[in-house]
Parts: C-alpha cells; sequence; structure tokens
C-alpha cells in the first residue's frame, strides 16, 4: 500500500546510480496527438533530468517527431522533491495532492527548433488509487518499485510552435 510520503524521494540508499523516475504520457486522439514528461532525479548525485516529447503519424522516432527534448542533468535544488522541482530546460513539475494530483509544465526548446520551442500546461488527475505494478522478473537491477495508475490529463500543448 503506497502512503503519501511516497511521492517524496526515498532517502536512504548510498549507491550513487540510485535513481526515482516518473512517465506522465497523454494523447489527444482527435488531434492524433501524443506525448510525454519524463523524469529522473538522482539525488546521491545532485542532479535531475527531464524529458517532453510530441509525436503525430508524421514521425515516430526522437529526429523526426514534433517535438522532443531530452535535457542533460541539471542541478537538483536543496529544496527540490520527487515532484517539486524545476530545471533549467523549462520543465517544472508540483505534486498538487500526493498520489493523485500534479501539475506539469514546460517552456522549451527554442534553441532546438529554431526559436520556436513548445508550451505545455497540464493537470494529471488520478482515477484510481496508484497500484505496485511489479518489477519484471530479471529486472531488479533497474529497480524494486514500478507503479501505475490510470489518470486523466487536461491542459494545453503549444503545438502550434512546434516544428
Amino acid at each position: 500500500m503506497l502512503r503519501r510520503e511516497d511521492d517524496s524521494f526515498h532517502r536512504g540508499s548510498s549507491d550513487p546510480w540510485w535513481n526515482e523516475s516518473a512517465w506522465f504520457s497523454f494523447m489527444a486522439p482527435e488531434r492524433e496527438l501524443s506525448g510525454f514528461a519524463y523524469m529522473y532525479h538522482r539525488p546521491n548525485m545532485g542532479y535531475s533530468v527531464g524529458a517532453v516529447g510530441l509525436w503525430d503519424p508524421s514521425g515516430s522516432q526522437d529526429h523526426d517527431c514534433l517535438f522532443y527534448d531530452w535535457c542533460e542533468p541539471s542541478p537538483l535544488a536543496p529544496d527540490a522533491d520527487m515532484y517539486r522541482f524545476s530545471l533549467h530546460n523549462g520543465l517544472t513539475v508540483e505534486c498538487v495532492e500526493p498520489l493523485r494530483s500534479f501539475r506539469i509544465r514546460y517552456e522549451g526548446g527554442k534553441e532546438y527548433y529554431g526559436g520556436a520551442g513548445c508550451s505545455l500546461e497540464l493537470a494529471y488527475e488520478g482515477l484510481l488509487p496508484p497500484h505496485d505494478g511489479g518489477t519484471p522478473h530479471g529486472q531488479t537491477e533497474w529497480g524494486v518499485g514500478h507503479y501505475e495508475q490510470p489518470g486523466r490529463m487536461r491542459g494545453q500543448i503549444g503545438r502550434a510552435s512546434c516544428r
């Protein structure tokens, strides 16, 4: 059973490669548009990485999708937490209600897309409590927990300025 505290860093490991990560995906089927916001933190190394991607039927790889920004490591602010941080590439994530509601914002990528860039203003609401999806057999070197939660993403995507 997950607790509210599980939406914060789980301190305790001295392994420098220990990390905590999250993936938020979304789609707008009527626009044939899909996307994601991904982040991982390595508190023992003092950095985080975040990514944003958008694609439609015109492309399926990093190099030909509508938009793709996988940032270089950003310093982890001393007061940052799993779902309370901002990265230098413009990704900001905030926990509104533990285990249920999150806000994802992004404004960036102008340097990669000829000054155009993209923006996201998204709100995720869990429809059911998160559950332990298990770790695939033989994959424990990648982690010891995998949680999933069905939910709804609402908001705006600055798609018009992409590509």
